[in-house]
């Protein structure tokens, strides 16, 4: 399933991951407004770097330091969460195959000692 979003860790990746692409949109206007400026001035940089942040799409840059670690962190969460849900679910397994944890634990006890009396009765 998905990450719990309640989670702190998750909520804090989540937020790094929007302030690092609320940067980069500020970075992407600020290069807009430059490149509008050179184009007014004649300049053939502009068009490239016109022509570049509509290619990007305002995604998120994924070899960004802070943004990768972001993921890690969400994944890492998801991981965890997902281990020890199947740990739950092989533990009431478990109890449910057993039919009982006291009867369970009396056959292996039994079984250890070799069907040997009990001398301390």
């Amino acid at each position: 399933g998905l990450p719990d979003l309640n989670d702190a860790e998750v909520e804090a990746a989540a937020i790094k991951i929007q302030s690092v692409q609320r940067g980069k949109a500020a970075r992407d206007e600020v290069a807009a407004m430059r490149a509008e400026m050179e184009a007014n001035a004649g300049g053939a940089g502009a068009a490239a770097a016109a022509v570049e942040e509509e290619q990007d799409g305002g995604l998120p840059d994924l070899n960004d330091a802070e943004v990768e670690a972001a993921a890690i962190k969400i994944q890492s969460v998801q991981r965890g969460k997902a281990a020890r849900d199947e740990v739950a679910a092989m533990r009431a397994e478990m109890e449910a195959n057993a039919g009982g944890a006291g009867a369970a634990a009396a056959a292996v006890e039994e079984e250890q000692d070799g069907g040997l009396p009990d001398l301390n009765d």
